[in-house]
């Protein structure tokens, strides 16, 4: 996360026959005989939610990749007056089903109209804090130029730019795309940043995890990635004063030194962090 904690989040669990001899859950095997069924446990849920949320969002609200979020753009009318309600309203309207034809990761551009009878500024406040990735206001002189006033929710809030209508509608498959890799590249960069591969003994270590003067957490931590005896015992003895445990085990490893816990041989490459 962006606060460099640890999240456990979409995990998969085998949990035996256990539970299946407690429900009486029974399959016939292949050599017909009765079986209890050997279950799993998968966490995918509001936790993946949370994950998304604290990875990607700022201080002005949500931040959501193209490829999860529920709308894709949001149409805002700029209502200042009756007498071009109605053409601004239609405007909007044909815009939506313009954008609604466009393709974005093999599926239909999803779009709104919020045709609220409330204040245009205050819209378009409110689903920048939802998140949504590209929001369009069209008022009438956006309608006299043919153009859309367009804030990307990946750039900095109230920065806006007025392509033509046909412009946008022509690149609004690549704008998605490119929103989208911005959005891993940026949590990657901050992953990157917040992680230390340099560490390799248990002074070194305790001092990174260890507290300040004020007797309080290191917010400035991140993950650590070390060498590890697997010695579990006296891995949790060492590391439950900090609150620091051992999120995985990298499938590609690159083991070398002694551990950073014990000082033994080191038998594995493990990443260390602090989790919620």
């Amino acid at each position: 996360m962006q606060d460099g904690r640890a999240l456990q989040a979409g995990t998969s669990h085998y949990l035996g026959q256990n539970f299946a001899r407690a429900s009486n859950v029974q399959f016939q095997s292949s050599a017909g005989q009765m079986e209890f069924a050997h279950t799993t446990s998968w966490g995918v849920s509001t936790r993946l939610i949370g994950a998304l949320i604290m990875t990607h969002a700022d201080d002005d609200g949500l931040v959501l990749p193209p490829r999860l979020a529920p709308l894709h753009v949001v149409i805002v009318p700029i209502l200042r007056d009756e007498a071009a309600r109605a053409a601004v309203l239609k405007y909007c309207d044909s815009l939506a089903k313009e954008i609604a034809a466009q393709n974005y990761a093999g599926e239909a551009v999803r779009v709104k109209v919020d045709a609220r009878d409330e204040d245009g500024p205050a819209k378009r406040w409110a689903w920048i804090k939802k998140g949504v990735p590209v929001i369009l206001e069209v008022g009438p002189k956006d309608l006299e130029k043919g153009c859309v006033a367009v804030t990307r929710r990946d750039d900095v809030v109230g920065k806006k730019t007025f392509p033509a209508r046909a412009e946008f509608i022509a690149g609004l498959g690549t704008l998605l795309a490119e929103m989208q890799t911005k959005c891993f590249e940026r949590a990657a960069t901050i992953r990157t940043a917040r992680a230390r591969t340099d560490i390799k003994t248990w002074a070194e270590f305790e001092k990174y995890f260890g507290k300040n003067d004020e007797n309080l957490f290191n917010s400035q931590t991140g993950f650590v990635c070390a060498p590890w005896s697997g010695d579990e015992a006296a891995t949790e003895v060492k590391l439950k004063p900090l609150g620091v445990t051992i999120r995985c085990l990298p499938f590609d490893q690159k083991v070398s030194g002694n551990c950073v816990i014990t000082g033994d041989a080191a038998k594995y490459e493990a990443i260390f962090a602090r989790a919620y």
